[in-house]
């Protein structure tokens, strides 16, 4: 059986959330609204799985391609201006198999797909539409004989049903379908179970669904990160200061910095690549993506997205222009760029001034190879992406020393890994292949968010006889107070710096 996954019919009823993202990618629990179908799809069987396209399809094609990572094959039919059910009938026509499922992108679900199927397949029908009896379906309305029908519940139908409905192109709705295969004598039955089904239809809706769901209000949905504590779930590579303040149930995206006495609590979330500032307050509110609260900012009962506040209660959504308020983690991308062809200008530089020293090296090494001046190790770098469930793992790469005791002699040949991008000018140390399995979490999470470096403070401030603990507390140092400034001190330091 193939699944349908059926757009909705304005989205203008959710903006300013539309306006942000495409309506299949609209965050549920820090997973796009159509991941969570998809997963479900994906749990009973349902593998071959179309996406009717219609709001911002680039970037949801984007996202989903091919559907791998969820081990499902998704393909797409664009709809220019979606007009209905049989509209989309029309065009998958091509696609035809014996039933379809169609399933609205808009609703947060549990049901039971495969009860519905073997409901639909022992009873011989042409439609089959769920209803839940549970009483928290949104919009209902009759159908015949005092039943109640959701105005937009997943359905299966075959294929002689939408072959008949290819002739009467005003159905646009479950009721209007139903209507026409009655009046033409095709077998239709109203599956009724025990599950939960919340639409998202407004930006209260969203909100709303957030929160049944982080409360475990809707049985089911997998949520993303680990739960540390009861009720409080926490993503990859996210660091929290020991004196942040978490009250659950909270959700704590992939890639967040919590700083010093910042506080989460009341059903809040927050979305991946947030940063909370210092004795900043987070209550009954959702941060999306890529935003930054900076020190003292309260948000309570809002929805907040870089310089966008929206306010539940008041229904208002509020530019704030004031970057230490609210501000786009996404610009620190930019001050990337720079620092990258700034690590490049200073590696240049180094390697003009030192050349002579370099070559006088590397001939030296030349001609007595037997004293094996030029070293190299096989290390661990910066993180990379390595399959397509989005982990990550050091990226490998080959650093270059001379034998010396000066530090700066030492480290020469590796500026060319500065310059090739293996490296920053400065940050934590690179992992070594014996080193790679013995490093504690701690240190995983502190090199997620700082650069991997050819000169580190660690290794100004270490010694034979420092601890792991004391590494560990050197790195932590390094990460939260690292400047521009800090990093030239390195630098200059490792000038004169003995092994």
């Amino acid at each position: 059986m193939k699944a349908v996954i059926l757009p909705t019919g304005n989205e203008s009823s959710l903006n300013p959330l539309t306006s942000w993202f495409p309506e299949y990618l609209i965050p549920i629990v820090n997973k796009p609204i159509v991941e969570h179908a998809i997963e479900l799809l994906v749990r009973h069987d349902i593998k071959d799985i179309i996406l009717v396209l219609k709001h911002m399809p680039y970037e949801t094609e984007n996202y989903f391609g091919k559907g791998e990572r969820w081990g499902a094959k998704i393909s797409y039919s664009l709809e220019r201006e979606y007009k209905g059910i049989s509209n989309t009938i029309q065009y998958i026509s091509s696609r035809f198999g014996d039933e379809f499922l169609f399933f609205p992108s808009n609703v947060i679900t549990n049901i039971n797909i495969t009860d519905l199927i073997n409901s639909h397949s022992e009873l011989g029908n042409d439609l089959t539409i769920s209803a839940s009896s549970m009483g928290n379906g949104h919009s209902l309305s009759t159908m015949g004989q005092g039943e109640k029908l959701g105005a937009f519940s997943p359905f299966i139908m075959n294929t002689k049903a939408m072959l008949n409905l290819l002739q009467h192109e005003g159905c646009n709705n479950l009721e209007q379908i139903l209507d026409v295969l009655k009046l033409n004598n095709f077998k239709t039955n109203l599956f009724k179970s025990n599950y939960s089904i919340s639409r998202v239809d407004s930006i209260e809706d969203f909100f709303e669904v957030n929160k049944l769901i982080l409360r475990g209000d809707i049985k089911g949905i997998i949520l993303p990160g680990r739960q540390i504590n009861d009720g409080i779930w926490i993503g990859k590579n996210t660091r929290i200061h020991v004196d942040a303040k978490l009250k659950s149930p909270i959700l704590i995206g992939d890639n967040c910095i919590i700083r010093n006495g910042a506080a989460i609590s009341d059903e809040s979330i927050i979305n991946d690549n947030v940063i909370i500032d210092n004795n900043s307050r987070i209550e009954n509110s959702i941060i999306l993506k890529g935003t930054y609260a900076g020190p003292q900012t309260e948000i309570k009962n809002s929805i907040a997205r870089k310089n966008n506040l929206f306010s539940i209660h008041r229904n208002i959504n509020t530019f704030i222009n004031d970057e230490f308020i609210l501000g786009d983690v996404e610009k620190k991308s930019i001050s990337d760029k720079s620092a990258r062809i700034f690590n490049i200008l200073i590696a240049f530089i180094i390697l003009i001034i030192l050349s002579p020293v370099l070559i006088c090296l590397l001939l030296y090494n030349l001609l007595s190879p037997s004293k094996k001046l030029l070293t190299s190790e096989n290390c661990f770098g910066n993180y990379e992406v390595v399959d397509l469930e989005g982990k990550c793992s050091p990226k490998n790469f080959r650093l270059y020393l001379f034998r010396s005791s000066k530090l700066i002699i030492k480290k020469l040949p590796g500026l060319f890994n500065v310059i090739k991008g293996n490296l920053n000018l400065v940050g934590h140390s690179p992992l070594y292949s014996e080193e790679i399995n013995s490093y504690i979490e701690e240190w995983w999470v502190l090199r997620s968010l700082s650069p991997v470096g050819l000169f580190s403070l660690a290794e100004l401030e270490s010694n034979d006889e420092t601890t792991d603990e004391e590494k560990l507390a050197i790195d932590n140092y390094y990460a939260v107070t690292r400047t521009f400034w800090s990093d030239m001190k390195i630098i200059r330091k490792s000038f004169f710096k003995l092994t």
